[in-house]
């Protein structure tokens, strides 16, 4: 009997014909959620697969190693394809962002705090972390909301709050410096509330706009999500302010058609560009996790030292970021 031998180092044919019918199966797989991706605009279930564009790409791109070490060529070129779809909508936001200029700072932290979450001591210490001129809390609850007044009595005197209990929709500013403006809107839904403030900076002002959108599952949540993000769109391009800030958590990563025609409708960039660093879910596990909570700046302001938090007892983290201008 002669010994095995294979000189060139690749797998045992059988094994690589086995690896190659995997790598063709999970290509299959991920084909229909990255071909669904392109009409993420149009179909709310489309609009998820849009969303998961990270996970697609990854997949893939496992799929394609397997596909070279199984000699599987027409797999590897089918998911190199699938890739560079995919890729399209990510490697602009991969981008390193416009270096920040400017002596005049306000800096922001952005929580999606979960209304369950009751360690609102936690709460407390991860916000006082980011040492924010300007705090906004989403899902707040009345009993968050008399801690974090008694908390900030002396640093961030000043609040507009919409508290909800029994619901994920309240919401509520604190800030250190005082109001020029301040108002509670409506867009698109009466339990949908939104915070708006104007806060005088030195003498120039800075418009903060505090959101949390629908999530967008199902068609009914996909298009009030949408119609939202088009009435906000419009309420931006129609203030004269050229310092505008829009906060919180929009159900919506970057990579999904419907951030960036928000983005481009609106005239605003992010502060996070450039950083893939998940804020929801809040397991270091959870494969991945997604981009859902934003620090968009118009115009005039540039962001600088933006940060994602650690765990603090929510299933999102909190996002922050210095605004700086001339």
């Amino acid at each position: 009997m002669k010994p095995d031998h294979n000189p060139s180092g690749l797998a045992p044919a059988p094994i690589r014909k086995l690896l190659a019918r995997a790598a063709a199966l999970v290509t299959l797989v991920l084909a229909v959620p990255s071909l669904l991706a392109l009409l993420g605009s149009h179909h709310w279930a489309a609009g998820l697969c849009s969303e998961l564009r990270i996970q697609w790409t990854l997949g893939l791109l496992f799929v394609l190693v397997v596909s070279v070490v199984s000699r599987a060529w027409k797999t590897a070129d089918v998911a190199v394809l699938l890739t560079g779809l995919c890729s399209v909508s990510i490697l602009p936001h991969l981008s390193a962002p416009d270096t920040a200029t400017g002596i005049k700072q306000l800096r922001v932290v952005t929580a999606n705090v979960y209304s369950r979450n009751d360690n609102h001591k936690l709460i407390e210490s991860e916000l006082n972390k980011a040492q924010a001129d300007v705090v906004v809390v989403v899902e707040l609850t009345k009993s968050l909301h008399q801690h974090l007044q008694r908390a900030f009595r002396s640093t961030h005197p000043h609040s507009i709050v919409s508290c909800e209990d029994g619901g994920n929709f309240g919401i509520g500013l604190y800030s250190a410096r005082p109001f020029a403006e301040k108002s509670i809107l409506h867009f698109n839904s009466p339990r949908l509330p939104c915070v708006a403030v104007t806060i005088d900076c030195d003498g120039d002002p800075v418009h903060l706009l505090a959101i949390h959108t629908l999530p967008p599952v199902g068609r009914t949540g996909f298009v009030a999500r949408n119609e939202e993000l088009s009435l906000i769109a419009e309420y931006v391009g129609d203030r004269d302010d050229s310092r505008v800030v829009v906060l919180e958590d929009l159900n919506l990563t970057p990579w999904s058609p419907i951030y960036h025609n928000f983005l481009t409708d609106a005239g605003l960039t992010s502060a996070g560009q450039g950083n893939l660093t998940p804020t929801w879910y809040q397991f270091s596990g959870f494969p991945f996790g997604l981009i859902l909570d934003h620090i968009l700046v118009e115009r005039d302001l540039g962001t600088t030292d933006y940060r994602v938090s650690e765990h603090a007892g929510s299933d999102h983290r909190f996002v922050s970021a210095a605004l700086r201008w001339e």
